[in-house]
């Protein structure tokens, strides 16, 4: 049975604001604040601070720690960079690197309160759990701008840290506002400052193009030799910019040679402001509002138990089936969001009426839009039980005209205008083959309810394959010898 997610609040505001942020972008059903231990807990009853807050999404985990360490301006630089340093960066990843070997340790002993009342609500054993650690800083901005604008050549710079990757550990304390790879023997720490975190929030705003540009960033530090970046925003943009054919950016480096310095130089992020694929990548940002919303529906509702439909299951069903929509990057967000826009917008109130359209950047994934009218004074629980027995019926007859597809998605909605508005989501597992007796009920219910009928030809023409069936009235006589209307016929 489905109960609702209990989680701490942040202990300070700047922990609170954190918890906002990443809820904003990466849903509630997946973002966790201040997560905790069972250390400690048989002695004082109250378990030990883990993180400040996690992300966990299909087997991966993002781990921050939120440092908000005042920066003495009054001091020499030196003596103030140096105890900023300690207390921001070396700490952070200290508690880091912790929490992760305790995860790795002990992934049964997580949990969402200091109590130690509400298990972490995800799996976090086995090796094939990937981890990556982030710690967010504070404060350095304006000492910075006032540094870079007083030492450099061009004024007007954005107060953002240099990343200064062939720096020793030892040596990262000696340059101020520069920062590094803290400790080269664990798990890589990305350290941002909290202006660059909301920067790359506002701009990779699905955890699939979040986690792809840290583990590009990653890679091309440990891997092939990046030296030096002048700012996060550039490192950003430098991504953006050698955005691949699915949407997802890359840190494009010449082939790694021993003794080479390689650098994202100043100005990518004012170039990609200034290019077509910034252009481009805004209007994604426009274009997958309406996909971004219906998500965060179902993962609140989710979140807060307030389902409605399938109550009785446990979370982890719900969770996978809305982790489909939320794997899809930006890229695929914007089309697959226009496509559900217009299918909406151009079917009639009183007509049955759906879109298949593969993922852009998933090409295992259909999906069916179903737009499923609604009859005027029809109890809504009714209509509900009804529109999923619709939406089953479409993803039996999608399973057999797609059999490459390794998963269909069929998202059940209102039509424009109805009153009231919900949605319904089904996943299928497309790896499990139909069985001959399903073949044949695909085909009765193909022919005999007019679904998907005119599409019957199974040959994918692109990843990105967009087909409409055919309209057809809910209140029209069911094609089968029944005679009943459509909303009662069922599949004998």
């Amino acid at each position: 049975m489905l109960k609702p997610i209990i989680k701490e609040q942040g202990v300070n505001e700047s922990e609170r604001e954190l918890g906002a942020i990443i809820d904003g972008t990466f849903l509630s059903l997946w973002s966790f604040p201040c997560v905790y231990t069972d250390e400690g807990f048989p002695k004082n009853g109250i378990g030990k601070e883990l993180s400040d807050l996690v992300v966990y999404f299909d087997r991966t985990l993002i781990v921050f720690s939120d440092k908000n360490i005042a920066f003495h301006e009054h001091k020499p630089l030196a003596v103030a960079w140096r105890r900023w340093y300690e207390k921001s960066i070396v700490r952070s990843a200290r508690q880091l690197h912790g929490a992760e070997k305790s995860i790795r340790e002990r992934p049964n002993s997580i949990f969402l309160d200091k109590r130690c009342t509400h298990p972490f609500p995800y799996d976090l054993s086995g090796d094939d759990l990937k981890i990556h650690l982030i710690g967010i800083t504070y404060n350095t901005v304006t000492p910075a701008k006032k540094y870079y604008n007083k030492h450099c050549v061009n004024s007007g710079s954005s107060g953002s840290m240099i990343g200064y990757y062939s720096l020793s550990p030892e040596q990262l304390n000696k340059f101020p506002y520069a920062i590094g790879d803290v400790n080269v023997d664990k798990t890589f720490v990305h350290v941002v400052d909290v202006n660059s975190l909301k920067l790359l929030l506002s701009e990779l705003t699905t955890i699939k193009d979040f986690v792809s540009y840290l583990e590009s960033k990653e890679n091309a530090i440990r891997e092939r030799g990046l030296t030096m970046v002048m700012g996060e925003e550039d490192l950003l943009g430098h991504y953006i910019l050698e955005a691949g054919a699915k949407g997802f950016g890359r840190i494009d480096l010449p082939a790694f040679e021993p003794d080479s310095a390689f650098v994202i130089p100043e100005g990518e992020w004012a170039k990609l402001n200034n290019s077509s694929a910034g252009l481009a990548h805004r209007a994604a940002k426009i274009q997958s509002k309406p996909w971004n919303s219906i998500l965060k529906d179902f993962s609140d509702c989710i979140t807060d138990a307030l389902v409605g439909e399938g109550a009785h299951l446990p979370l982890a069903i719900h969770e996978q089936a809305v982790r489909s929509l939320a794997s899809e990057n930006l890229f695929a967000r914007a089309a697959l969001g226009r496509a559900l826009a217009e299918k909406y917008e151009n079917t009639p109130v009183n007509i049955r009426s759906a879109r298949l359209m593969y993922s852009p950047c998933d090409p295992g994934r259909l999906y069916v839009f179903l737009m499923y009218p609604l009859n005027l004074g029809e109890d809504y629980a009714s209509y509900l039980q009804e529109r999923n027995a619709c939406m089953q019926l479409y993803g039996l007859v999608a399973m057999y005209q797609h059999p490459t597809a390794r998963e269909i998605v069929v998202l059940g909605a209102n039509c424009k205008g109805s009153v009231g508005s919900s949605e319904s989501l089904l996943v299928i597992d497309g790896t499990v083959a139909l069985t001959a007796e399903g073949r044949r009920d695909a085909v009765k219910v193909m022919r005999e309810h007019n679904i998907l009928f005119d599409m019957r030809t199974p040959k994918r023409r692109s990843a990105t394959i967009v087909e409409d069936s055919r309209t057809y009235s809910r209140n029209e006589p069911c094609p089968c010898q029944s005679g009943l209307k459509y909303k009662k016929c069922c599949l004998r």
